[in-house]
């Protein structure tokens, strides 16, 4: 099944085409590219990244460590948060207060062509003004809506839809929740791109129940999902696969929602879970990474643990930090946050999967 994306730029709408076999790709990284390009000329950042120093921290797991001191010290201070249920307070920095050249584009599905949208229902991709990597930008559902930082099915559904939209395995999407080191609370999640393969593309997983499995013979203890599936469930096209997959993760993230456990989700494409290839890139794995609680930002160490840290991309904030880093320091970190959170998620998600 194809289906027709628009994507506006101002007053321009430039046509998409993309499915779920691959077939049709329209270059999402050379648009991102054009427009972060623009705005990087006009202003918007606030530091330039034309070059990020780049190592594969010796070791097993290959992590990939990267030097970027100015978006420790230029960034915007992220909020302090005191529990997860914060309700978005409209006094605080939010997504409606951005520079207009900091809205690249509206991302609309074809059916909202044709019905009336209201005016809370636009899908932006703003621009990262502290940027991480290439083409970092963030995706904001409904933005006017004024959501907190709390993930929906729509707004997995518009991280997917964006992995898909892009034909390059590069792309890395993420979500970090309030007490995951989210720093605002304003439903959003992030996209860029990283050339250097990660370890969580191929990590081995063990099967736990039905569609959510474990990551196994890694630091950071986590779950992992797998799309398309293992198991097919849908006797149509992959659309339908799709609506399970969405389904069955948004459940489970609602879940630890609702019992106060923080946690990062990380979405890039890799090996078939299991699959004994050397073929990479071939599915979509989702990472959901249960966390202790970390309320505010927390300078003291060379790099914070989030959504790209938990993954295997790790930022680095100093100079020193970055020269003196190794492996097990990293292993210590991802394995410390993770642990007891994990073991308070696995009955939770083995009550929601175990008959699937």
């Amino acid at each position: 099944m194809i289906r027709w994306y628009g994507i506006t730029t101002g007053t321009k709408l430039c046509g998409i085409y993309w499915n779920l076999f691959g077939e049709y790709y329209i270059d999402l990284k050379r648009k991102l590219s054009f427009m972060t390009f623009y705005s990087g000329d006009s202003g918007v950042f606030r530091y330039k990244l034309d070059t990020v120093d780049t190592k594969v921290i010796k070791g097993d797991f290959g992590f990939i460590a990267q030097l970027n001191t100015k978006r420790a010290q230029e960034r915007r201070p992220p909020e302090n948060f005191i529990k997860m249920t914060e309700i978005f307070d409209a006094n605080k920095f939010n997504f409606t207060r951005i520079k207009k050249d900091e809205m690249l584009f509206e991302m609309k599905c074809p059916a909202e062509e044709t019905t009336a949208r209201s005016n809370d229902r636009g899908d932006f991709i703003v621009a990262n003004v502290s940027p991480l990597e290439y083409c970092h930008v963030l995706l904001v559902p409904k933005l006017y809506a004024c959501q907190p930082q709390v993930l929906t099915a729509d707004s997995l559904r518009l991280a997917l839809h964006a992995l898909l939209l892009s034909g390059t395995w590069k792309l890395r999407v993420g979500f970090n929740s309030i007490g995951a080191l989210a720093s605002v609370n304003h439903l959003h999640l992030h996209a860029y791109y990283l050339a250097h393969n990660l370890p969580t593309e191929t990590l081995p997983a063990e099967p736990f129940a039905g569609p959510c499995h474990l990551v196994a013979n890694y630091p950071a203890s986590g779950f992992v999902f797998q799309f398309p599936p293992l198991k097919r469930r849908s006797e149509g096209s992959l659309m339908g696969e799709l609506d399970f997959f969405i389904k069955d993760v948004y459940t489970f993230v609602d879940r630890l929602q609702q019992s106060d456990i923080p946690h990062n989700i990380f979405i890039t494409r890799g090996t078939p879970l299991y699959a004994q290839m050397s073929r990479q890139h071939l599915v979509i794995r989702l990472y959901v990474w249960t966390r202790d609680f970390a309320y505010g930002m927390k300078d003291t160490t060379a790099f914070n643990a989030a959504l790209a840290e938990l993954s295997g991309h790790v930022p680095v904030k100093t100079e020193e930090g970055y020269k003196n880093i190794k492996e097990k320091d990293v292993c210590t970190v991802l394995g410390d946050v993770t642990q007891e959170m994990f073991l308070r998620a696995k009955p939770i998600a083995l009550k929601l999967f175990k008959s699937s």
